[in-house]
């Protein structure tokens, strides 16, 4: 071997080691850039979860209650801001008599329908009833006031 040749295969040999910790240094850049595209994804689905409950929030809500007048005689109002189209009651835990419409009933933000309902015998009255309308699958809960 000549020397000559010397300074070449230093140069051969410092340019492979430059290349490993080029390929080593480059291995970690695009991990890094893999876990910081996945981070950002998270964020992102988090920010749109979290606009989808601001939205739904802001939203105007039913809010139905009862309301005894005299005697046998209830309202069911609507204290919230939404329309709640088909009101209905559901069969379980009915009193004796109960009269409201089969098909339902749409009550407007802040009005009230009339509802007759009085227990008999052993059929007494329930403390509670169980109502739904449109864009309420799942039963709500309504107390029954204590008559005045």
């Amino acid at each position: 071997m000549d020397m000559g040749d010397l300074p070449a295969w230093v140069a051969l040999g410092l340019s492979a080691a430059a290349l490993a910790v080029s390929y080593a240094y480059g291995k970690r850049s695009a991990d890094a850039a893999d876990e910081s595209a996945a981070a950002a994804v998270a964020s992102l689905a988090l920010q749109r979860a979290e606009a989808e409950e601001r939205r739904r929030a802001a939203e105007p809500k039913v809010d139905l209650v009862l309301e005894h007048i005299q005697g046998t005689r209830y309202r069911v109002r609507n204290r919230g801001a939404a329309t709640a189209p088909v009101v209905q009651f559901l069969d379980q835990g009915r009193p004796y008599l109960f009269d409201w419409p089969r098909d339902g009933v749409t009550i407007a933000a802040d009005d009230s329908h009339p509802l007759t309902m009085a227990g008999a015998g052993s059929q007494r009255m329930p403390v509670r009833l169980l109502v739904t309308w449109e864009g309420q699958d799942e039963p709500v809960p309504l107390q029954i006031p204590p008559r005045r």
